[in-house]
């Protein structure tokens, strides 16, 4: 097959030969993300729940690119016994991993309690990919200059982390309320990790790709999806538009030695001012080891 591989636009770097790990990487911002990483020659992983979906996937991606090394790593981001087992044959697999993106995301319509006994917005959003990024962490210090990219989304500017009652065990549950808070426990997770590893090669950043049409909003309230179908279409963006800004701050030459950045699309942007808190973040940081069973993942 002809390649297809594209060269490096303008602020990319090469990503021939290096690993990009996507969580979600088969549907929707994150299929859109992984095709871009292949077509610039990456080694692709997309790790997700739904393995035929992924099947599916691949041989779209390879078709687009003429990049066949694309791999399937199942994945349900929020099972932490899953998140370990994924982790356990990533290792046995690749020795390095230069660029994880965090793209799995949640947008539930009723209180679900995953096997763990944790909330699943919660779990999907924060839990999975923090113990991720943990169990990883060795890879990515193997290939440093490495990166983790964060997606985001707005919601976090209005979220409050109860760490009283973070599963809704004892409060009324809103569905609202839980993606605030595990939005803003995303975003102080990757700044509290941008801080830790400081200075360690392996940097990390959130991305807000903005309002994306995607899969998850079939998981959304009918009252959500009819907003998303009518108000808010002509400001949703396609996955592969909104693909630009994870995929640039996961490639881009120019953030090699910077960490802790928040970007919204192709810009930078301040985040809430909450997430500056370092008493804060160390609280969530400590808090996620307790939930997924780790201990001093990471000092400071």
């Amino acid at each position: 097959m002809k390649d297809m591989m594209a060269k490096p636009k303008r602020g990319q770097a090469s990503m021939r030969g290096r690993v990009c790990v996507v969580t979600g990487g088969n549907r929707g911002l994150g299929r859109a993300i992984s095709n871009d990483l292949a077509s610039m020659g990456a080694i692709v992983v997309l790790a997700c729940r739904n393995v035929r979906s992924a099947v599916a996937t691949r041989e779209s991606i390879v078709r687009r690119t003429g990049n066949h090394r694309v791999h399937i790593l199942e994945c349900d981001i929020s099972s932490m016994a899953s998140v370990r087992t994924a982790c356990k044959e990533l290792d046995s697999t690749f020795a390095r991993l230069d660029v994880l993106v965090h793209c799995t995301g949640s947008a539930p319509s009723e209180k679900t309690i995953t096997d763990e006994g944790h909330e699943r917005t919660l779990a999907i959003d924060l839990l999975g990919p923090f113990l991720a990024t943990h169990l990883w962490l060795d890879l990515l210090r193997g290939a440093t200059p490495s990166r983790v990219v964060v997606v985001t989304s707005q919601k976090h500017r209005s979220g409050v982390v109860d760490f009283e009652d973070l599963s809704f065990e004892r409060r009324a549950y809103s569905a609202k309320q839980a993606i605030e808070q595990a939005q803003l426990g995303r975003v102080l997770f990757t700044m509290e990790l941008a801080r830790r590893l400081r200075g360690s090669g392996v940097t990390a950043h959130c991305v807000d790709p903005g309002l994306v049409r995607t899969e998850s909003l079939r998981h959304a309230s009918l009252l959500a999806r009819a907003v998303a179908r009518t108000v808010l279409r002509p400001i949703y963006r396609s996955p592969r538009v909104a693909a630009e800004g994870p995929v640039h701050v996961a490639t881009s030459p120019a953030l090699t030695n910077e960490t802790g950045l928040y970007f919204r699309g192709l810009e930078r942007q301040e985040p809430a001012p909450l997430v500056h808190d370092r008493e804060l973040g160390r609280q969530l940081w400590e808090t996620c080891e307790r939930l997924v069973g780790i201990r001093n993942s990471v000092r400071v």
